[in-house]
Order: structure tokens, then sequence, then C-alpha cells
């Protein structure tokens, strides 16, 4: 059994917070084994102690005296985002751990600042870590308080100060090679802060601060490429001047730099020596959520992050390719909606960009995309599904399917390739399945089909309310159950672990069959084995999801072996919507030579389908893309069948 208190902090957090971080592992939380009894609500369990039975509370208050309990329950308090309980049972383990070996005690007040900063008791967090890092005993624990305190820097808006903070993070020796994940999403945050955060004067200011020479050449790539944006075919000479001194060939000869590193310098030294041919410029604005979080012990990264190390990526694959139009990113972050309108106004006023890629969130979307219809600028967000994004909006576009695209999506391919007719829908109210439900329910209608059911449960529901099966006129049989009522499909677009199981059994218990279809939640080979095992006639489940990036496509695994070489690690699925976002436009708009903003529009439009490494993308002459990875569950595994 692994002793906790040997357990650093990073490992910690990895063993009890990562699953709250990680697809694969709020996939993971779902996994066990569908028991209809565990559907019932449950009875409060007891404890025996001799011949007194103690209530879950009274065995938890008890359990909470000891030093070492009150501190596991913090970690997992500070897991829920439960920060003001973790904060409290902190400070009241801080008092009572005098006896308690120095890893935990320190371990205790590091979580104790984290759960500072993030209850935005900023300042308080930051005086923390400034006397913690000087007094902590373990290097480990050292990095991680220079990590968060530089974190809370770009918070505060002091970004050349975080700067230098992950730079220090990092250290002098470190590669991409090292096994290290915390130096390694720092030398990320780094380069993201050079390219959403930090201005041209602020990165020059920042590299004599920086020792390690791989790090030095990611920051002179991104301040080459802020100077090569705003270059025109006039400057050509004096600007490739400045950069051959930025970037000398004893620099790109220099072995103990990384070599992939000194590849991407050598490529940017080439794009400036092409500037007098590539005699038009591509200036696209990017307009993200980009957040510096905490450390977490894992590898992720927020969505605008993700999604913008993606764009950047793409653009520099493009650049290598690219024999006529340059590509030139101007990028600013936005943490409100009126922070993204600001953003996307001086994008616009300012940089002249010819379109917008972004915002991530609808609420952000939504107001930017009224922005750019009275401007006449077109934008693409790769994330937003709010109808509103696009609806009477001719200049903007959504990457991502909205719900109702979804549900449709689905119900034209179910009519088109097996012939659906009869079909049954049950969803849950007050969630986004409600207008999946409802766009295959006009798809299907649409199309001559035949809606046998459509029930819209209340959110948490036990069984079928009795008025929802009216509509089939069931007759029980007291011997022989209900008889079979065949249809062609069953939608279930539902997310909740219960509701689906709830929902199978009722049909199954109704004897209700036909094929069974899921939503994108459903995209785990273990639980749709779970959702079969109840639903025995089901000899397959199909269900439409918005990203699969199949490494096993050479592309796919050309951009994913580029990562790894570049960052040591593997990419996200929030870093292929960005990259095939950049990667769609370079197709559809940039490889065509066209520049002027309402001619984007209509490129984009009426663009045929493109491939990319998530999805196919295919707005078929509108403004929504229509097309989704189709996926079936059979035998025991995945396939995508288009």
């Amino acid at each position: 059994m692994m002793n906790f208190y040997k357990i650093s902090l990073t490992v910690l957090l990895v063993l009890v917070c990562a699953s709250a971080l990680t697809d694969e592992a709020q996939a993971q939380r779902k996994r066990r084994e569908i028991k209809l009894e565990e559907l019932q609500t449950p009875k409060e369990p007891t404890v025996s102690k001799g011949s007194t039975s103690l209530s879950a509370e009274a065995l938890a208050k008890q359990l909470m005296k000891t030093p070492d309990a009150m501190l596991q329950a913090a970690v997992a308090g500070y897991q829920r985002e439960s920060y003001a309980e973790a904060e409290s049972l902190l400070t009241k383990y801080a008092a009572l751990s005098v006896d308690e070996p120095l890893p935990r005690r320190e371990l205790g007040n590091l979580m104790h600042a984290k759960s500072l900063a993030q209850l935005g008791r900023r300042d308080e967090a930051m005086r923390e870590l400034g006397g913690l890092r000087l007094a902590f005993t373990t290097e480990d624990l050292r990095r991680e308080a220079d990590f968060d305190a530089a974190a809370l820097e770009v918070q505060a808006g002091n970004v050349v100060i975080a700067a230098k903070g992950f730079a220090s993070v990092v250290g002098s020796a470190w590669s991409p090679v090292e096994a290290s994940i915390i130096k390694r999403k720092a030398a990320m945050y780094l380069s993201i802060l050079a390219a959403a955060f930090l201005s041209t004067n602020d990165v020059k200011s920042l590299l004599p601060a920086v020792e390690n020479k791989n790090l030095r050449a990611l920051l002179l790539n991104e301040l080459a490429r802020k100077e090569l944006a705003v270059a025109v075919p006039e400057q050509a000479d004096s600007v490739v001047a400045r950069l051959n001194m930025l970037i000398p060939d004893t620099m790109l000869q220099d072995t103990t730099i990384y070599a992939p590193y000194r590849a991407i310098l050598s490529q940017t030294r080439s794009d400036a020596a092409s500037l007098k041919k590539q005699t038009s410029i591509f200036r696209l604005g990017v307009v993200l959520p980009v957040t510096i979080d905490l450390f977490d012990g894992t590898e992720n990264m927020s969505l605008g992050s993700m999604l913008l190390l993606g764009a950047m990526e793409s653009a520099e694959n493009y650049r290598k390719l690219a024999t006529q139009m340059r590509l030139a990113l101007f990028v600013k972050t936005a943490a409100t909606p009126g922070d993204a309108v600001a953003a996307a106004t001086a994008l616009i006023e300012k940089d002249s960009v010819q379109m917008i890629l972004g915002p991530a969130y609808s609420s952000h979307a939504v107001p930017v995309s009224q922005l750019c219809a009275l401007k006449g600028v077109p934008m693409i967000t790769p994330t937003a599904t709010d109808d509103g994004v696009t609806k009477n909006m001719p200049m903007s576009f959504q990457l991502n399917p909205t719900h109702r695209a979804r549900g449709k999506c689905i119900a034209q391919f179910l009519m088109e390739t097996y012939g659906v007719k009869t079909v049954g829908i049950v969803a849950q109210d007050s969630t986004y399945g409600k207008q999946m439900a409802e766009g295959f329910r006009e798809e299907v209608e649409s199309k001559g089909g035949d809606i046998k059911l459509y029930a819209i449960l209340p959110t948490g529901f036990k069984k079928f309310p009795n008025d929802v099966l009216k509509p089939l006129a069931l007759r029980f049989h007291k011997l022989r159950g209900y008889p079979e009522t065949k249809l062609d499909a069953i939608y279930i677009p539902m997310s909740s672990f219960e509701s689906i199981a709830i929902t199978l059994s009722q049909l199954k218990f109704y004897n209700i069959t036909g094929r069974v279809v899921g939503s994108g939640d459903w995209h785990d080979a273990v639980l749709l084995k779970q959702y079969q095992q109840i639903q025995e006639k089901a000899d397959s489940v199909i269900y439409a999801v918005d990203s699969d990036a199949t490494i096993d496509s050479p592309e796919t695994k050309r951009v994913a072996d580029a990562y790894q070489q570049k960052w040591g690690g593997t990419p996200e699925t929030n870093f292929w919507l960005g990259y095939d976002a950049v990667d769609f436009l370079a197709a559809a708009v940039l490889e065509k030579g066209i520049d002027e903003r309402t001619k984007i529009a209509d490129a984009i439009r009426n663009a045929p389908p493109i491939r990319t490494n998530h999805s196919e993308i295919f707005f078929n002459g509108g403004n929504v893309n229509v097309r989704m990875n189709i996926m079936r569950f059979a035998k025991g595994s995945i396939e995508r069948l288009r």
C-alpha cells in the first residue's frame, strides 16, 4: 500500500485530482458495472462500532479528529472544487500538525496557498507562496510554488514577471526530452505568454533574463513572428537583416540547442527571405479565453490555451508550404464577453485583420458575431455551439455543429444509410440533449419519417412517466409481459450515466426495441459495453461525435509526432480543434489567394467537404458545419462509419 506520507504534491494531485481534469479520467469516473438497484436513492451507509451504529456523517467527524485524515479531506475538497472547505480544513490542519512529518506540513502549506488562490484571495496566496518557496525543503515543492506564483502574476497583470517566473521553473538545462511535466508546462505557458500577452518590447526585455537556450529559441521565434506579422515587402531587406542578427548562423549551428527548435528558427529566417515574393498577407485575428492556471499535476491546459497552441502550430505548418500568401496571427485574450468584444474591435480597427478566429465560448461568440456583422468582418468559432452565434449572421461561422445540427446530422445519416422510418426519441429537459432531439425530429419529419415516441423527461427522472408511452398504446399481458414494439431507431441524446442506464432499462422493461442511437457523450467503449448489456437486443450502438482525431491517419500522426518533438507530450482534443480551424481556413481560403472579407465568407460557405484531423468540415452553403463523425460500437470495439 502506498505510504501517503511520502507522496509529493505533484504525485498526490495526479492521483486525486486528475479525474476532474482529463477526458479519460472523466470517463473512468463513469466506468463501473451497472446495477439497477444503484439507480434508486441509496440508504445512508452506517458503520458498526461495537454495539453502536455510526452514521456516515458521525464517522466522518470521528475520522476528522486526526491531522492525517484532515489533510486528505482537504485535498479531496480541493479536488471537488470546494475551495472554501479545503481552505478551512487546511487552516485547522496547520494548527494541529506541529508533530506531523515535515513533508506533510509543507504539502498542507502549499495546498492552503492554492486554495486561497482559487477563492480569489490572490494577494494572500501570493504572500504565502513568496514565503513558502524560500522555506520548502524539497526542490519539487519549491518549483511548484514558483509555478503557482507565476500563474498568479499573470492574473495580476504582471506578465513579464510571470514570464521570468516560468523561465525559472524550467531551469537552465531543460529540453523537451526531459520527462518533467511541470517544466514542460512552464515552457508551453512561456510560449503562450509570448504569443498572446507580451509585446515585441516585452519579449526583447525578457530575453537577457532567460538562460535556457531552448527557451531563448522559442522566444526568439515568437519575436521574429511578431516582426514578420507587420512587415511589408518594401521592408524586406531591413527585416531580413534584423532577423539575421536576432537568429545568427551560429545559433542555427549550435548543437546544444534542441534540433527541432533550430529547425523552427531556420524556417522563420526562410520566411523572412521570402517576404518579397509573398506580396499579400492574410491577417487573422485570434480572440480566445487564454488562462494560465495553477499547477495541477497534469499536462492539461485550459480550452483557450490549447486552442491557441493548435492554431499556432497549424500556422507554422502552413508557412512551410505557402508560396503566395503569408499568414500572420494577431492574438488577443478575453476573459469576459466584454473583453472579447473589445479585443475583436481592436483587431479589426487597429490591426486591420481580415477575419476573426474565435471566440471559444458561446457567451463570448454571440456579441462578437454581432460586432462582426456590423463591421462586415467574417468570424469563425472553433467550439461555440449556441444557435445565436450564426442565426441571421451571414459573416459568422461555427465549425462545431450546434446541438440542433447534431441531431439533424445523425438523423440524416440513419435515414440515408439504413432507411430508418419509424423512430423513438427520449431526451431530458433543461439539457442540450433537448435541442438535439428537436433537430433529430425536424430532420426525420422533413424526410417523411414517423415519430412513434417523443419523450422529453424531467431532470432526475427514475422511470418513464405514465403519459410518455401513451402514443404506443402498449398492453401488458400477465403471462407474456409487454409485446415487442419494434422501431427502426431509438435516439437517446443524454449525457448522464444514470439517466442513460434508466432509459435503456425502461425500454427493455416495456419491450421497445430498435437500433440504439446515442450522442457524443457515449464515446467510450467501456460505457458502451455496459449500455449494450442492458439493451440486449441491440447488436450495435451508433452515435455522432464532434471530434475523433485518429492517430492512425498519416497526416494526424505527422502532426502528433511534430507536437511530441516540440513539447515532449501528446496533443489534447482541444489542440486539434485549434489546429484544424486554421487548417480549414488554409484549404478553403488562403490557398485560393482570397483576402477580401466578403469573398472569404463566400469561400467558407461554399467550400467542398474538407477532412481535417478531428472531423470533416462542410458548411453546405450555410453557416454551421453539418458534418460529424458517425461512430458504431459493435463486438466490443468502436469504428468510424463516416
